[in-house]
């Protein structure tokens, strides 16, 4: 396959998904290397992927450390794994877990989701691929109430935490129900490419999640995600390149980030599998972020950067955040016939 028309086909999908989103700005509220957690963005990407049937991940982020001297830190680690394999003609289904956990600020809040991922995938020909998927899991936030001071707790000379703070606090901690479904297409455009789009709506049970009187409404909104996703492969598996977009909405904030990853061989053979992996996103208004990886066999490791571009960077000194993930993969079984020619997801 070519480079030049390879490109002039990034180029296109990049303007036309840069043109759609632009309007839009956010602060981040989802993690940077968000292709490397594909079922906290969309539970259709559980087991979705065509180069294996398991994967098990970990991902962990420092935000914010250089303003105020409190970071904003998550950590989570998932798996999913192919089910059904050979039940349906040229589908399978898929299961996942997830566990996250966010804190942040004095006062230590601190939310922690916990769910289970369930998807199916359909091959229709040999050149598209649908998937649909849910997540149900358990949300809990929490808070330590005894690490803030109020005003009315100033006692002249210092802040005094004995004193009531005359707020309408009835809890310190919260346990809800969460809900969270998606779709993806993805379109095979040769044997070496293809593109995909998805979208998923998270927080449909929405439930109530105030420290307060529920005479106070403090209920989760809706969040609206939606990707666009490439992959080609180029001479003959040495490039592979990666461009996609990512959107999410809550309420009136917004986020886009777009960029491509990509990844090149260089070793093989005897000596294993190896893959040097690279990466620059731009989330709009807010951060230039590069990453750097290593690919060894079915190990991934990746680390990224946040630089900050917002007004935000005279005061963090363009210190945004850092994330590093790893990811290992495997193969059971083949999940679909010989006979389906496709490139291997991004995922």
């Amino acid at each position: 396959m070519r480079l030049k028309p390879i490109l002039i086909r990034i180029t296109i999908i990049l303007s036309i998904s840069l043109t759609t989103l632009s309007y839009s700005t956010a602060q981040n509220y989802n993690y940077s290397q968000y292709f490397n957690v594909p079922i906290l963005a969309n539970p259709a990407n559980t087991a979705v992927s065509t180069k294996s049937n398991y994967q098990v991940g970990a991902i962990y982020r420092d935000q914010y450390g250089a303003v105020g001297g409190q970071p904003y830190r998550s950590f989570g680690v998932w798996g999913d794994i192919e089910t059904l394999g050979g039940h349906f003609k040229n589908g399978w289904g898929g299961i996942g877990v997830g566990v996250f956990n966010e804190i942040a600020g004095v006062g230590g809040l601190t939310a922690t989701k916990g769910f289970v991922s369930l998807a199916y995938h359909q091959l229709i020909g040999i050149g598209s691929l649908l998937s649909f998927g849910a997540n149900i899991g358990l949300v809990n936030k929490r808070v330590n109430l005894n690490k803030f001071s109020f005003n009315n707790q100033w006692n002249g000379i210092f802040f005094d935490n004995t004193i009531s703070n005359s707020e309408r606090f009835t809890t310190q901690s919260v346990t809800n129900f969460n809900l969270q479904a998606g779709l993806s297409y993805h379109y095979y455009l040769s044997q070496h490419s293809f593109i995909g789009v998805g979208a998923s709506i998270g927080n449909l049970s929405q439930p109530y999640e105030g420290f307060f009187a529920r005479g106070l409404d403090y209920r989760t909104p809706l969040i609206y995600n939606a990707f666009v996703n490439t992959l080609f492969i180029l001479d003959n598996n040495l490039w592979t390149l990666n461009p996609n977009v990512y959107y999410t909405q809550t309420k009136n904030a917004y986020e886009v980030e777009i960029g491509l990853n990509g990844k090149r061989s260089i070793i093989e053979g005897g000596q294993g599998h190896h893959q040097i992996l690279f990466g620059l996103y731009y989330r709009l208004a807010d951060a230039i972020i590069p990453m750097i990886g290593y690919e060894v066999n079915s190990f991934k490791f990746s680390f990224s950067y946040d630089a900050t571009v917002s007004k935000l960077s005279p005061y963090n000194s363009s210190r945004g955040a850092y994330e590093l993930t790893f990811i290992k993969i495997g193969n059971f079984k083949r999940k679909v016939s010989n006979d389906v020619k496709c490139p291997p997801l991004a995922y």
